[in-house]
């Protein structure tokens, strides 16, 4: 486990899309630009489960498939 403190946000599905505007991908989500990080799988508002920030200001997307929440989380330890 890491050993750092890190904050978890939560977004409730009613502000998903300012969210997502908020960060510049709202658009990219609307056009399919979107992908799980794990599996490759365009990611939509129906299957969201995490946002990464980067520290490069990016983000990276991970879909709500429980092997890749399972894999996501696995690697996090």
């Amino acid at each position: 486990m890491k050993s750092k403190s890190e904050k978890l946000y939560t977004v409730f599905n009613e502000d998903l899309i300012d969210l997502l505007k908020s960060i510049n991908k709202w658009e990219a989500l609307e056009k399919g630009e979107l992908f799980c990080k794990i599996c490759f799988t365009p990611i939509t508002l129906k299957n969201l489960q995490i946002i990464l920030p980067k520290e490069n200001g990016e983000f990276e997307f991970i879909c709500n498939d429980t092997k890749c929440i399972a894999f996501f989380t696995k690697k996090e330890e």
